[in-house]
């Protein structure tokens, strides 16, 4: 009878355990499904499913498999701290797969504990419509530059199949299409793409939508991906400046320079500055490098992480920043 009972209690705790481990699976991802839609043949087409550690200790991604080879999928960080949260990374093959696909990726844990999470995806991909290239990618532009970049269109099927318009959520993109090629079935369009000078600093990442009059409502929006990167005019070096460990009553200077293509004129430098005294010091003139000394004299111990903003007089590139790391100790009561 004691025996009967102990196999009982054993099954119950591992329904319990089961039951926990499920439910800590299901707060992981904050979706497990997408939908690509239509998609043209050899367009880019990408998602990331976001993942949160959620679990309170360390967490490691210990691998993902796809149930088709139309999708391939990518864990962009396999270790993650409570809290921090990463991504898998399906990507949609157009140039291989044809037609409607799906796929399920499996996603394995192995810490804190062993589990395993499905994903799905499908989508469907036109042989009639191909891009090329399959996005609109930028690369680096400086900032306050303007750029520009085209793709082609091609379909075959119809002489009265049309391009209707093209949608974008972005005011700094300006687009153009033209109508280049329409006879025996075969249409071809050229699209351009410009980016605005005044587009902001950074990586960008943006979806246009090809509205077409196919005859399926299904089949009528195609996406398209926009890419690249806005690189800032000037450049701080380092980016972080670490005045170093020290106490109460120390001084330190440190140094950092500031870049641009063309000579600038340094306007100003300036911090918060809420933990002690940091003062600047650079010349006035015009000059495309200037090297900035940083003297820091703490008014109080502790960490100090501060945002130095440097402006100058370039159009277009007026800003750039750094930041001022260091470590504070209670001042010695030695003599």
């Amino acid at each position: 009878m004691f025996r009967a009972y102990s196999m009982i209690a054993v099954v119950v705790c591992s329904m319990a355990s089961s039951a926990m481990a499920q439910n800590w699976t299901e707060t992981l991802f904050a979706e497990r499904e997408h939908d690509f839609g239509t998609c043209a043949r050899a367009a880019k087409a990408e998602y990331e499913f976001k993942i949160t550690n959620n679990s309170g200790k360390e967490m490691h991604l210990a691998g993902v498999r796809t149930s088709c080879g139309c999708t391939t999928p990518k864990i962009t960080k396999d270790t993650l701290a409570p809290g921090e949260t990463g991504s898998i990374l399906a990507i949609f093959n157009t140039r291989t797969h044809i037609g409607h696909r799906a796929a399920t990726l499996t996603v394995t844990i192995d810490r804190p504990q062993y589990t395993e999470v499905q994903l799905r995806i499908k989508g469907y991909v036109r042989q009639d419509i191909v891009i090329n290239p399959g996005v609109v990618r930028f690369g680096s532009v400086n900032a306050g530059e303007p750029a520009e970049k085209s793709v082609s269109i091609e379909y075959a099927g119809r002489d009265d199949w049309k391009i209707l318009e093209v949608l974008s959520g972005d005011e700094n993109l300006q687009l153009e299409l033209k109508d280049k090629k329409r006879n025996g079935g075969n249409v071809a369009y050229e699209l351009s793409v410009k980016l605005k000078p005044e587009a902001a600093n950074g990586y960008f990442s943006k979806e246009l939508t090809l509205v077409t009059n196919d005859r399926r409502a299904e089949s009528q929006r195609i996406p398209l991906m926009v890419e690249g990167r806005i690189a800032s005019g000037v450049t701080v070096s380092p980016a972080s400046l670490y005045l170093g460990d020290m106490q109460m009553g120390e001084e330190v200077k440190r140094q950092f320079v500031v870049r641009a293509r063309e000579p600038f004129k340094i306007k100003s430098v300036t911090a918060a500055d809420a933990q002690g005294s940091l003062k600047f010091e650079s010349d006035d003139e015009a000059k495309t490098l200037h090297v900035v000394t940083v003297t820091f004299n703490p008014l109080q111990p502790g960490k100090l992480e501060q945002k130095i903003s440097i402006e100058t007089d370039l159009e277009g590139a007026k800003e750039a920043a750094c930041m001022a790391l260091a470590n504070v100790a209670e001042q010695s009561g030695e003599e």
